[in-house]
């Protein structure tokens, strides 16, 4: 009979580098991380851990050398059946943070329900059955395990928490959850934080009115709730009761000023509906929190958009440093810079964008300062060589050369790009279709045809294709029948885009159905009224005997594009004349 410790020692470490408790347990995510914190409780495993014959000891060396070797389906297997066999918690623990960790949720949801029976009174037990349930997108289940958690740890938080784990956009899943928490309540005194919870879950599906109405149920009885009061605040605001939404906020920090997550939340809604009054709030954030860096980078874009940027400077400066905002800070950077006309210092900044959402506009205005300062084929250089030093932004890199030869009228070369593009990714789409448009202003139809049919081949449901192709057919071919039926199929996958919606019209258009033809062009015109879709309202008009409403819609698109070649050509064809734009309201 022999201590195991040593060996778990080892086993213990694997589970510290992959678990954690989440720190914000009502934030959104896609995958909430929410199972017990190693480092508070494998401290005290081996403590736990019982004498076992030397077969388990075998076994457990066995399972502790597998993880070393990163077997972890070997590991798994071996730790789960001494879990069974020795019914001790700290095995059990140890065979479920294994399972969870490399996503075997079925699996890991019996080891922590093996665990919870072994240890009924163990919260880290009861977080790992809700963290199981979680990850099979299964929250009602996880909720009275959260409840119970709830009250013993006399924390509201973990029952909040599972209104999170709902899947997107699941309006059946929300319904379910609302009803289980209507069923399900916490200690005494504490049952209203149900309604906090199907608020939050109504708010989550859009159902603004019936948020509201029961979060202020809720605060009356806990009148101070900030949880509760920024609900309220952001149902009244989804709801377009801003002057109440301000209200509710501004008074609730008269009553406490020194809260930060108040002021933070009002601060963020009036930066879209007073941005001086934000910035002053953003400053006062600053002072009682220097180091929240998201209180620096939202104050810098604020000095930004008050044309203050030598005070955005210092802020985006000391935000090179970190994880989250530093590609960001190093954007504005550049603009600030280039704005200055220091040119050097703005390419310095800019090449530092290496990921995030501003990626490909800082490479952009890199190129425009490459052209403006160099030449066409110095930005195709520097192009070529992020395309090497960032093989995941590829992609988009071949896209925006493309872009680059086409507004220089090298369309020849831009093919030549996509191609080789292609050779490397022979069946991307978003390549293919960049091909595609290219080969289409060059009159090549066949190659076009041939590219969006090898799009539509790996994604029938490309409503982008399908409309460009069957457009295209209208434009080039006689195939109308063949256009109809691509262009119906792109309308009935997205029936609320403009430009489909227009395919839909002119094809109708083609084929003579003038009176269809009009009711699904004047439905595109108030989607999106584009010069394009002017053309194709006028002409119809015009075929339709309604002259002056056709000069009235070529000038609706010429106010906005005044040398728009399609309405000028149609004009011309027609042998029309138009108003004058300026006359146009």
């Amino acid at each position: 009979m022999t201590l195991i410790r040593p060996i778990f020692a080892h086993a213990l470490s694997f589970c510290l580098l992959f678990t954690g408790c989440s720190s914000n347990l009502i934030k959104d995510s896609e995958e909430p991380e929410f199972i017990p914190n190693s480092a508070t409780t494998s401290a005290n495993s081996t403590e736990k851990i019982k004498s076992f014959k030397d077969g388990t000891l075998y076994h457990l060396l066995v399972a502790d050398i597998a993880l070393m070797r990163q077997n972890y389906e070997t590991a798994l297997a071996i730790y789960s059946i001494q879990a069974k066999q020795t019914r001790d918690e700290a095995i059990a623990e140890m065979a479920f943070g294994i399972a969870h960790n490399i996503r075997r949720p079925e699996k890991a949801l019996a080891l922590a329900k093996l665990w919870l029976e072994i240890n009924p009174e163990s919260i880290a037990a009861h977080k790992a059955v809700i963290q199981s349930y979680v990850l099979l997108r299964d929250p009602v289940s996880a909720l009275p395990y959260a409840a119970w958690v709830s009250k013993n740890e006399n924390n509201e938080d973990v029952f909040l928490a599972v209104t999170t784990f709902t899947e997107r956009g699941s309006k059946e899943q929300i319904d379910s959850l609302i009803s289980a928490y209507q069923r399900t309540s916490l200690a005494p005194g504490k049952e209203h934080f149900s309604q906090l919870a199907i608020a939050l879950l109504l708010q989550k599906d859009e159902r603004f009115g019936e948020a509201e109405s029961v979060i202020k149920s809720f605060l009356k009885k806990s009148k101070n709730d900030p949880r509760g009061i920024t609900l309220l605040a952001q149902a009244l605001d989804s709801q377009k009761k801003i002057d109440e939404a301000i209200k509710v906020l501004r008074k609730a920090l008269e009553k406490s000023p020194s809260n930060e997550d108040l002021r933070i939340h009002y601060a963020k809604l009036l930066t879209d509906y007073d941005r001086k009054e934000a910035l002053h709030q953003f400053e006062l954030l600053s002072l009682s929190t220097p180091e929240n860096q998201e209180i620096k980078y939202l104050l810098a874009l604020l000095y930004i958009d008050q044309q203050l940027p030598d005070l955005a400077y210092p802020k985006l400066r000391d935000l090179i440093a970190s994880k989250r905002f530093s590609h960001d800070a190093l954007f504005h950077l550049g603009i600030i810079t280039e704005n200055k006309g220091e040119h050097s210092a703005a390419l310095h900044y800019y090449a530092r964008v290496t990921s995030g959402r501003h990626f490909l506009m800082a490479v952009s205005r890199s190129v425009s300062l490459i052209l403006e300062n160099y030449d066409l084929s110095s930005a195709r250089l520097y192009l070529s060589r992020l395309r090497e030093t960032i093989p995941d932004q590829a992609i988009p890199l071949f896209e925006l050369e493309a872009q680059l030869l086409v507004k220089g009228k090298l369309e020849k070369e831009a093919i030549n790009l996509l191609t080789a593009g292609l050779l490397r990714n022979p069946e991307n789409k978003t390549l293919l279709y960049a091909r595609a448009m290219i080969a289409e202003r060059q009159g090549n139809f066949d190659k076009m045809e041939n590219d969006l049919r090898a799009i539509i081949s790996q994604d029938p449901e490309n409503a982008e294709a399908l409309n460009a192709l069957g457009y295209s057919m209208l434009l080039h071919t006689k195939r109308l029948q063949e256009a109809y039926d691509l262009i119906h199929k792109a309308y009935l996958l997205q029936p609320n885009s403009a430009a489909i919606v227009d395919s839909m019209g002119w094809v109708l258009f083609k084929q003579g159905e003038l009176k269809k033809a009009l009711y699904y062009i004047k439905k595109a015109m108030a989607m999106m009224p584009d010069p394009e879709i002017a053309a194709h309202l006028g002409e119809i008009y015009w075929q339709m005997g309604d002259r002056d409403l056709a000069r009235q819609a070529w000038a609706q698109g010429l106010k906005k594009s005044p040398n728009h070649k399609n309405i000028i050509t149609t004009m011309y064809r027609l042998n029309a004349s138009v108003i004058n734009p300026e006359n146009i309201e």
